[in-house]
């Protein structure tokens, strides 16, 4: 689910040489460590990790000040229990909405000292780029 309760899915897609993960819209849950443990050998998995605060009384949901999607560490820590050689971070630094819409601004630099710190790699991909790695 996401952090309003509407039902997500994940998908896990594998070409024969590269398998990805991907989770759209997630929260932190319970089923990463079993999701890592039955789907081995991910190459990628692509998280959410701005952590947004939703304001969404306007379709009238009540005001939580608990992020709706996956923060920097949880996305790093969820990679992790994946087992995916890197994360791959989405949904960020395209919009926010100072009343409804509030992510979690971070820098290269906090990618880099959560990835220390969770001992997961990572890897940036721009908003239509072909994933390219050798």
């Amino acid at each position: 689910m996401d952090g309003v309760g509407e039902i997500q899915s994940s998908w896990i897609v594998d070409d024969g040489d590269t398998k990805i993960f991907h989770g759209g819209d997630t929260i932190w849950h319970n089923q990463f460590w079993k999701l890592g443990k039955e789907n081995p050998n991910i190459d990628y998995a692509f998280l959410p990790v701005n952590g947004v605060v939703v304001n969404f009384e306007i379709i009238g949901l009540e005001y939580s000040p608990v992020p709706a999607s996956l923060n920097l560490k949880e996305a790093f820590a969820a990679a992790h229990l994946l087992h995916a050689r890197k994360l791959v971070p989405i949904h960020y630094g395209l919009f926010a909405h100072e009343k409804c819409y509030i992510p979690q601004v971070f820098d290269e630099q906090d990618l880099k000292n959560i990835s220390e710190e969770v001992g997961q790699e990572y890897l940036i991909l721009k908003d239509g780029a072909m994933m390219v790695e050798s």
